[in-house]
């Protein structure tokens, strides 16, 4: 086989079947001298080693460029039910405070010598608080966004030298005290 000389450049449909073919290649864990002798195998032309490191790095572009576009496209719609839950629960907080007007009729007889029973009709106004479940909803839906988007403080635990009692103890003991220290933010042999 030759190599393909400069001025008969391969088409673009060429180009695409041999990246297909290349990134199934790659995928399998060949190197750029492996995957130059398969192409040439099954092409009736051989191309050069930059002209294969190249096209590698093409279809390394593609995938990092797919999967940051996907990975945005992802980010950017789980924002998007994030903020619809936040403004459902800011409306529904909202709502949960609002005056509310009781309405009471009573029935009353209207006295000893009439037989006759007069409505009498009250109302209240009650003023809530607030319903905190919708507060609590409002803090979660925080907390979600900004580890999504990566704000979240960075955890750093500070392993010194275990106590004694802690040279006895098993993995999944050990692993229950670092646990623990992750989640209240302690040293683990504050946890021990």
């Amino acid at each position: 086989m030759k190599l393909r000389a400069k001025n008969m450049p391969r088409t673009r449909l060429q180009r695409e079947a041999d990246l297909k073919f290349l990134t199934e290649g790659i995928l399998v864990g060949k190197g750029i001298n492996e995957l130059q002798e398969a192409l040439a195998a099954i092409r009736p032309y051989k191309l050069s080693v930059p002209t294969i490191s190249r096209d590698v790095s093409d279809i390394e572009h593609r995938w990092k460029d797919r999967a940051f576009r996907n990975s945005s496209f992802v980010l950017g719609e789980e924002l998007a039910k994030l903020n619809l839950y936040e403004r459902e629960a800011w409306a529904q907080w909202q709502r949960s405070k609002e005056e509310k007007l009781k309405t009471a009729v009573m029935m009353e007889e209207g006295g000893k010598t009439s037989g006759v029973a007069k409505k009498r009709q009250t109302v209240n106004r009650e003023t809530k608080a607030g319903d905190i479940a919708f507060l609590s909803a409002l803090i979660v839906l925080h907390e979600k966004r900004v580890k999504l988007l990566g704000l979240e403080p960075a955890t750093k635990i500070m392993v010194g030298e275990l106590p004694e009692e802690a040279a006895g103890l098993s993995l999944a003991d050990a692993e229950a005290i670092v646990d623990a220290a992750v989640r209240s933010r302690v040293r683990p042999q504050d946890v021990a």
